[in-house]
C-alpha cells in the first residue's frame, strides 16, 4: 500500500465518520447542546438547524472529494500493480 492511498484512505475515514465535538463546532454550539437536541432534551430552533444544514453540505462536497481522492489513489495503485 503506498503511502498516497493510506493518507487517502485515513482522510476519507475521518470525514465519514465525524465524532460530536466536530460537529458542535462546526455549527457553533456546545457538545452538550448538541447532545440534548440528539436526545430530545433540549428544543432544536430554527437558527440550530440551519447552521447544521450548513456544515452538512459543507461536510458532504469534503467528503466527495475525500471519495474521489481515494478513487484516484486506488485506481492509480491497480494500475501500477498490473504488469
Amino acid at each position: 500500500m503506498t503511502k498516497e492511498l493510506r493518507s487517502a484512505f485515513r482522510r476519507a475515514l475521518r470525514l465519514a465518520v465525524p465524532q460530536l465535538p466536530e460537529v458542535a463546532k462546526g455549527i457553533g454550539r456546545s457538545v452538550r447542546a448538541v447532545q440534548m437536541y440528539r436526545d430530545g432534551d433540549r428544543r432544536v430552533t430554527p437558527e440550530a438547524a440551519l447552521a447544521f444544514a450548513r456544515w452538512l453540505r459543507r461536510r458532504a462536497r469534503a467528503v466527495e472529494g475525500a471519495a474521489d481522492e481515494l478513487e484516484r489513489a486506488a485506481r492509480k495503485e491497480a494500475d501500477d500493480a498490473t504488469p
